[in-house]
């Protein structure tokens, strides 16, 4: 009989979880349509911090060296007859007067063959309008393409601040596949999973944003540029942060705390009853004496009992630091336990003593 009662229960206990609202097993379709959410999460967040990472500075330095060398010589090559401090002269002036008049009339200007083959010049009309909008007007900023079609221009604070994000999603996105592939391996993933593999890679992110301007409001002079920082470094934590999002959160609580005051518990959050004395602590074995239990976190309508035997008439104090209740009958020494309406509970062994 007891065997059946403990399966009787067992299975209410299981009827009554699945009845709740995502309790039921997902179907392949719900697995399918979660595969290809975080597959497309996936794809933009690695392409995002591709595209996103600062370019390597000296070679943009030493590219910008050569374009202005390149520029320089051919601003002599147009100038009067000088490229780079060095004077030329144009081709047949060393031919006498006559060879040269001889064979004007024979010489044709340079490029009227291309003109004739190809109809007209090249023109700066025919540049791609992708290619011209890689220029930025600002000279602190940086083209950056994203999914070939879509052009920005990015400070490199702007750029941390980016990175940042998509390496906390990216952190997020560990935690999400790590759990997803378990619970769809041994088939225990239910609806309910659903917001939480859709969220943890903003969560991931948001809470990664939020750890960054901490660290960087609080361990760098405002002065700082982005070349006091690392990249890796902010990634790496970013990362770290949107894997372990929960421990995050814990240590922004510390943080908090230590510069606030802690916030007072809610009685939804309040913590099991304490139950610290019994006065007098000894009455008769037929009970009915008044006693007062003192303690904390006594909640209204809490019950308690003396020895597993409930007492009556029990009136809990303002504030939860005390109750009075009526003995019932008993013998010896018993437990005082107080039963608050959540099910918390807070006992006394020998609280008291029946004479």
């Amino acid at each position: 009989m007891p065997e059946q009662t403990s399966g009787t229960q067992a299975g209410q206990s299981n009827s009554t979880m699945g009845a709740s609202p995502g309790g039921r097993p997902m179907g392949a379709i719900g697995i399918t349509l979660i595969t290809i959410y975080l597959a497309l999460v996936t794809v933009v967040v690695f392409h995002s911090l591709v595209v996103l990472w600062p370019p390597n500075r000296e070679k943009v330095d030493s590219a910008d060296r050569t374009t202005q060398g390149a520029e320089g010589g051919a601003t002599g090559d147009e100038g009067s007859g000088t490229a780079g401090g060095t004077t030329t002269e144009p081709p047949g002036t060393d031919l006498p007067a006559d060879a040269s008049d001889s064979l004007g009339s024979d010489l044709t200007p340079l490029g009227s063959d291309l003109e004739s083959d190809s109809g007209s010049a090249p023109s700066t009309d025919d540049v791609r309008p992708d290619e011209a909008s890689l220029r930025c007007p600002d000279e602190t900023q940086s083209p950056a393409t994203l999914f070939r079609y879509y052009h920005v221009c990015l400070s490199e604070e702007e750029r941390l601040f980016l990175i940042v994000i998509f390496a906390g999603a990216l952190g997020g996105l560990v935690h999400t596949l790590r759990s997803f592939f378990w619970y769809v391996g041994n088939r225990k993933l239910v609806l309910s999973w659903t917001g939480f593999y859709i969220t943890q890679p903003i969560l991931g992110a948001t809470l990664a944003t939020v750890f960054y301007l901490v660290v960087r409001g609080g361990f760098f002079s405002p002065q700082s540029t982005i070349s006091d920082t690392s990249p890796f470094g902010f990634a790496a934590l970013a990362a770290l942060i949107g894997m372990f999002t929960d421990q995050a959160a814990e240590k922004l609580k510390q943080i908090a705390e230590n510069l606030f005051a802690k916030a007072p518990k809610g009685a939804d959050h309040a913590g099991p009853p304490v139950v610290a004395g019994v006065s007098p602590n000894q009455g008769t074995q037929a009970g009915g004496d008044q006693v007062t239990v003192t303690g904390s976190g006594f909640m209204q309508n809490a019950t308690v009992t003396f020895g597993g035997q409930a007492a009556t008439n029990v009136q809990v104090a303002s504030g939860g630091t005390s109750l009075t209740a009526v003995t019932p009958a008993g013998s010896g020494s018993v437990t005082v336990e107080v039963t608050n309406p959540d099910g918390q509970k807070g006992s006394l062994a020998n609280g008291f003593t029946y004479v």
